[in-house]
C-alpha cells in the first residue's frame, strides 16, 4: 500500500507499525502529530500510545498541528499518558485529573 508512495527506497527500512513506533516513545518525551480532525488524525498512533502507556506508565507532551479526532484525544486522555496537550484539544480536560496542577 505505501510502497508505491515512498520514492526514496533508503527510507523503506524505517516504515513500521504503530505498535513498533509507540515502543520508541519514552517517558518525558515531546511527541508531535498531524491533525485536522479525523481527516488528518494519526489514527493508529494514538491507540498504540495509549496501549503502551497502560503497560508502561509514562507521561508525554503532545503537540499537534491541529485538532485530533474526538476519539483520539479521549483515548489518550483516558490512558493517562498526557502530561501536556497543546496547542488545541476538543475536550475541556485533556490531561487526566491526577496530573493537573491545582
Amino acid at each position: 500500500m505505501y510502497e508505491d508512495r515512498i520514492r526514496m527506497r533508503s527510507l523503506m527500512d524505517r516504515v513500521m507499525s504503530a505498535d513498533e513506533a509507540a515502543k520508541l516513545i519514552d517517558d518525558g518525551m515531546v511527541v508531535g502529530m498531524s491533525g485536522f480532525t479525523r481527516a488528518g488524525d494519526a489514527k493508529d498512533m494514538p491507540i498504540a500510545m495509549a496501549k503502551r502507556a497502560k503497560e508502561h506508565p509514562m507521561k508525554v507532551t503532545l503537540i499537534t498541528g491541529a485538532s485530533l479526532g474526538h476519539d483520539s484525544d479521549k483515548t489518550l486522555t483516558e490512558s493517562g499518558i498526557l502530561a501536556r496537550r497543546l496547542p488545541f484539544r476538543w475536550i475541556p480536560r485533556c490531561v487526566a485529573p491526577s496530573t493537573t496542577a491545582t
